[in-house]
């Protein structure tokens, strides 16, 4: 309804004279992937295969990062696996200081997850098996390089989360983490400027005594996304009762285009583009209060499926499960007041919905009470409620 109020879903590259038709694409084909990945259930013996499959993918991320290095006969590679653009400031073949690999940043959130998702904090501390530990460590360490804090704030909360829902904190090795954590932040606070100019810039978020150019860095990107939400929350009661859309029309694209825009304000910027790096602004510009109604809605369903999946599905994937709940609701928390953004975010959502569901084989429900407890709580007049609706009299 929206788009047909705002200009319609235009594609330009079909030769319509209005963009912006690529959004609503996107948004379809995310919700469409919950229908994919529920169609038939997963196999049970096939679980793990599937879920490793589905997090281990994003270890191709790494090929962007090659873009630099690789001689220009093998550029077609990057049709199939785009370069990530971080780390080709410098001359072609070196490695600048301040380069950022995006792409082994990613990988390491990918297998970060799998690990969490297979075996859980318990496989991976209380399995006897080191190998866990020692991957989880590296690969956490790998998060690193991409200087994304976004990425290090992703895996922490979805770390603790799960730590307490297994009820790690009630372990031996709980004094352990707080043993380690300690030496952590005893270590960290003095050689925080001597580490890796990626890891200062994943860390700025922490008051720590970091390189001026990395603290820099990510002081001028908050303050952009900050600018960006403080000249587009005024404009927010005006697009609540029917969103923007995504349309965009010729006018604006000739101003995009023109030479002068380049001097355009922050603000004409993101009206044009709709890129608000803001989870809430992304659904209240382009579909006001209903689309805001709507997410919470699916939010409410997907985190109610999950939790009970969690608490009454087959004890088998109750790593998995807890692993899905925590992931979702890191995801919420994330989009609400980190970063976010509704044409790449509801995609994520409706996958980790999507895998739940397929797994578990729909949303599961608690098992009813054999007969014979029943009966026995009817004939006994202590247990026996007091008043009985009508149709039991």
């Amino acid at each position: 309804m929206t788009a047909k109020l705002t200009g319609g879903i235009g594609l330009r590259s079909f030769g319509s004279e209005v963009s912006g038709g690529k959004h609503y694409v996107t948004l379809l084909f995310g919700i469409l992937g919950y229908f994919a990945l529920t169609a038939v259930r997963i196999p049970p013996k096939r679980v793990g295969l599937y879920i490793s499959l589905f997090f281990l993918s994003g270890c191709v991320n790494v090929i962007g990062d090659l873009a630099p290095y690789v001689p220009s006969s093998l550029y077609f590679i990057f049709a199939f696996f785009p370069a990530s653009g971080y780390d080709m400031e410098g001359k072609p073949g070196t490695i600048d200081f301040n380069a950022r690999f995006a792409g082994v940043g990613f990988m390491g959130v990918s297998v970060f997850l799998f690990l969490l998702s297979r075996y859980g904090t318990r496989g991976i501390f209380l399995s006897g098996r080191p190998w866990r530990i020692l991957l989880f460590g590296l690969f956490f360490v790998s998060i690193f390089f991409g200087g994304f804090r976004s990425l290090i704030i992703l895996c922490g909360m979805t770390f603790f989360i799960q730590f307490f829902m297994e009820g790690m904190h009630r372990t031996k090795i709980m004094p352990v983490f707080i043993f380690a954590g300690l030496v952590a932040v005893t270590l960290l606070i003095p050689f925080a400027n001597k580490l890796p100019y990626t890891f200062q810039r994943a860390l700025a978020f922490l008051p720590l005594n970091i390189n001026q150019v990395a603290r820099l860095d990510a002081e001028g990107s908050k303050e952009w996304r900050l600018e960006i939400w403080r000249d587009t929350y005024p404009k927010v009661p005006q697009y609540l009762l029917l969103g923007k859309g995504y349309a965009i029309s010729k006018d604006d694209l000739a101003i995009a285009s023109s030479q002068s825009f380049s001097y355009a304000s922050t603000a004409d910027l993101v009206s044009i583009a709709q890129n608000y790096h803001s989870g809430p602004l992304s659904v209240l510009m382009p579909f006001g209060a209903w689309g805001a109604i709507a997410l919470l809605w699916f939010w409410f369903a997907s985190l109610r499926a999950l939790y009970l999946n969690y608490r009454c599905g087959n004890p088998t994937f109750q790593t998995i499960n807890i692993f899905l709940f925590s992931y979702f609701l890191v995801k919420v928390v994330m989009f609400l007041f980190v970063f976010g953004g509704l044409e790449a975010g509801l995609p994520e959502f409706t996958v980790i919905i999507g895998l739940s569901v397929s797994i578990n084989g729909g949303v599961c429900r608690p098992a009813p009470a054999p007969a014979s407890i029943i009966n026995r709580v009817e004939k006994d007049p202590l247990t026996r409620p007091r008043f009985q609706p009508f149709y039991q009299r």
